[in-house]
């Protein structure tokens, strides 16, 4: 099973709000030379970027927290490496991409997450890389060849090769979910006409044989990879070999029929393969988990039927709805990356909004107020004249504007209330429940009038 965000794994509850620090303490812990205390130094840092986004302490400290945070993958245990792994994730995931800043912290990143990976054995170290590794190429990478070379790199521990007088480790459960997890996950930023089958040709043919993995978690994240790559549509370029265009020639007519020919097989042994591990999931995962069961049997449907997938995630008061599969993958990634801090940075991060296309409840709510104290704050013959919010010699009527045949006060139809009108304003409204109903009740109609009528109505008003 891949690794989750568990802070409470390494420190409990009481040990966290017992060392509360500021940020900038908890920094100065990151250059101490115990490890226990880095790893707590680290832990606070991660649990403040958890319930807040820290974007003015990142605007002067970004670069030497991020440096504190490389010399711990370096030296660091595996609880350091996995903490630090999470910080830079968070960093990233926070600054979003501003100024270049995310593409920055790859490019550092990279070189030392590839010999970190290259030279770890443990699977909560290597699982914790991959899943930083995987998210700040999903904010930092600007065009497709770092994305292919960060999925290059993760492909490693997804189907480990012979090397030169090397035999390809078996990775253990975790790494495989997590590895998988990550590959898909930066997969779905990708637009099919531009991946390069080259490098993942026979992709979905061991997806399949994953499928008959002794771990659920394993089969189900291979599932998932593969829904994905059906949905993109080109099938052809992760399960066929690549042929150059001399050889696409040649291999025309029973050659390219037998191609197909193998790609309907495949696709029917998947769909046979699905079917069971439903049948299977009927028995072993409701019991535990009855959201895996519909996970199996959404990909079952999508895959058979060509179903469309339907899902919601519940955010704060707002829902974030899913109808693809790039989609469900990415929030599922970054819901266990983030972990409780997902939420928060779901409210409050504009990245994250643009990536999902997402608008908070709560920001539309501040939008409608904004928008209606804009509408209140509009003087016009057929508008409500707001007696509470106004003082009389901001509308004062000039004699040489009243011409007959035309009602008076006719200047814009928009004008500005001074700062302080306008924040007395925003203080009554908000302590009303419903602005409409205090607009309605505060103020009177100022229809039909026209001349001396509604110069008296005016000054009465105020």
């Amino acid at each position: 099973m891949s690794i989750m965000f568990n802070l409470n794994l390494l420190l409990s509850k009481e040990e966290l709000n017992s060392k509360g620090k500021s940020m900038d303490q908890c920094l100065e812990g990151l250059f101490h030379k115990r490890g226990s205390t880095r790893e707590m130094a680290l832990a606070m840092l991660v649990d403040k970027f958890c319930k807040k986004l820290q974007n003015e302490f990142l605007v002067n400290k970004c670069s030497t927290l991020l440096y504190q945070c490389f010399n711990s993958l370096k030296r660091g245990s595996s609880k350091e490496i996995y903490l630090a792994s999470r910080l830079i994730g968070f960093v990233s995931v926070t600054i979003g991409c501003k100024e270049d800043l995310a593409h920055k912290v790859l490019e550092d990143a990279f070189p030392l997450l590839s010999e970190a990976l290259q030279s770890k054995f443990d699977p909560i170290e290597i699982s914790s890389l991959l899943d930083c590794l995987a998210i700040i190429t999903f904010v930092g990478g600007d065009d497709l060849s770092e994305t292919e070379r960060s999925m290059q790199l993760i492909w490693q521990f997804c189907h480990p090769k012979l090397g030169n007088n090397m035999v390809a480790p078996t990775p253990s459960a975790m790494v495989l979910t997590t590895a998988l997890s990550a590959w898909s996950f930066l997969l779905s930023t990708m637009d099919v006409l531009k991946v390069n089958k080259t490098c993942w040709k026979e992709v979905v043919s061991y997806f399949s044989d994953l499928l008959d993995h002794d771990d659920l978690s394993v089969r189900i994240t291979a599932a998932e990879a593969i829904a994905l790559i059906f949905e993109m549509g080109s099938l052809e370029k992760f399960c066929s070999e690549a042929k150059s265009s001399n050889e696409q020639l040649v291999h025309e007519g029973s050659k390219c029929q037998e191609s197909q020919s193998d790609i309907e097989g495949l696709k029917e042994k998947i769909l046979n393969q699905m079917t069971n591990l439903s049948m299977e999931a009927d028995d072993e995962v409701v019991p535990k988990n009855d959201s895996q069961k519909k996970l199996i049997d959404d990909v079952l449907r999508f895959l058979e039927d060509n179903v469309c997938l339907k899902t919601s995630i519940k955010v704060g008061r707002s829902g974030l709805n899913i109808s693809k599969w790039s989609r469900l993958l990415q929030v599922n990634f970054m819901m266990r990356f983030l972990g409780p801090g997902f939420v928060k940075h779901m409210q409050e991060n504009e990245f994250l909004h643009d990536v999902f296309d997402f608008k908070p409840k709560e920001k539309q709510h501040i939008s409608s107020e904004n928008q209606l104290l804009s509408e209140m704050f509009t003087c016009d013959h057929e508008e409500v004249v707001l007696k509470n919010f106004y003082q009389a010699k901001q509308w004062e009527l000039e004699e040489e504007e009243e011409i007959e045949g035309r009602q008076p006060y006719q200047k814009k139809k928009t004008s500005a209330c001074p700062d302080p009108a306008l924040k007395k304003a925003k203080n009554q409204v908000r302590r009303q429940n419903r602005l409409i109903s205090q607009a309605r009740n505060a103020g009177h109609m100022a229809v039909g009038l026209e001349g001396e009528d509604l110069k008296e109505q005016l000054v009465e008003s105020f």
